[in-house]
């Protein structure tokens, strides 16, 4: 990514970010019906996605009595 690129989606891209995004729409920052808008824009790319797992640490170790 180069530096232009990064300027640009720093602008846009973190107020749509999951972590924040609740926040900011609850704060009026965002209007809900602008997030629906951005989600329908993103392209989809589970085609070019690699599936992956992972075993959970008490999967390898044994159930652990809590």
């Amino acid at each position: 990514m180069n530096k232009e690129n990064k300027e640009e989606n720093t602008d846009n891209s973190f107020q749509f970010d999951k972590r924040v995004i609740h926040r900011f729409v609850q704060k009026g920052k965002i209007s809900k019906s602008n997030f629906e808008k951005h989600l329908t824009g993103l392209i989809d790319l589970e085609d070019k996605s690699e599936n992956i797992t992972t075993k959970n640490y008490v999967e390898k170790k044994g159930n652990i009595d809590r």
